[in-house]
C-alpha cells in the first residue's frame, strides 16, 4: 500500500507537518525538493529547515489508508484527524498552515464549478488563432505582441516623466544620443 498520512517530524522540538498522500513516496520527495530549494509552501516549515537543516527532520509514515486519485475522503479525514490531534496548525505544535484539509477546498468545486471554468478556458483559447496558441503554449511570443508590449511599456515610461524629463529626452533623441535618454537622469 503506498498511501496514507505522514508527518515531517521536527525530532528537537516534536513539531510536525502532516500530511497525506495516494503516492507516499512520490510525496516525500516533492517536499524534499521543494525544502532543499527554499520552495515550501509551508512557511514555517521552510524556515525551521533552513535555520536546523535536514538532519533534524525526520519523514515517518503515520497511517496507511488504501485510496485512489478518485475517492480521497477517507484519506483526507485521516489527515484532519492527525492535524487536530497534534495540532498543527498551531505555530507552538507543527508546521501547517491551514487548520482544515483540502477536503473542504475541494467540495467548493464540485462538477457544475469545474464546468464552468473549463468552458471559460476554452471561451479565453478560442479568441486566438491556431499559431498564436501555438506560441502562447510554447512560451513565445510573436512580433506583433513583443512590439505591442514595447510600445505599451513606453508610454507608461512616457507618462511618469515629468515635462523636463520629455523635454531632456526629446532633445537627445533629436541630437542622436538616442541611447542615453533612455536611462532617466537620476539626480
Amino acid at each position: 500500500m503506498n498511501s496514507g498520512v505522514y508527518f515531517i517530524r521536527h525530532v528537537p522540538t516534536g513539531r510536525v507537518y502532516v500530511g497525506s498522500s495516494v503516492n507516499l513516496k512520490r510525496r516525500f520527495h516533492w517536499h524534499k525538493t521543494a525544502l532543499r530549494s527554499g520552495k515550501h509552501n509551508s512557511k514555517p516549515l521552510q524556515n525551521a529547515w533552513n535555520k536546523h537543516g535536514s538532519l533534524e527532520f525526520i519523514f515517518e509514515i503515520v497511517q496507511y489508508i488504501k485510496a485512489s486519485k478518485e475517492d480521497k475522503e477517507e484519506l483526507l479525514a485521516a489527515e484532519q484527524f492527525w492535524i487536530d490531534e497534534f495540532k498543527s496548525h498551531l505555530y507552538e505544535h507543527g508546521f501547517n498552515i491551514l487548520s482544515k484539509t483540502a477536503l473542504i477546498y475541494q467540495a467548493k468545486h464540485k462538477d457544475a464549478s469545474r464546468q464552468l471554468q473549463r468552458d471559460n478556458m476554452l471561451n479565453w483559447w478560442s479568441r486566438f488563432t491556431a499559431e498564436e496558441r501555438r506560441s502562447i503554449a510554447l512560451g513565445k511570443t510573436t512580433a506583433d505582441q513583443r512590439s505591442e508590449r514595447a510600445r505599451i511599456a513606453s508610454n507608461a515610461r512616457w507618462a511618469k516623466m515629468t515635462d523636463e524629463q520629455k523635454t531632456a529626452f526629446s532633445h537627445k533623441i533629436s541630437a542622436g544620443r538616442w541611447k542615453k535618454a533612455l536611462t532617466p537622469d537620476r539626480s
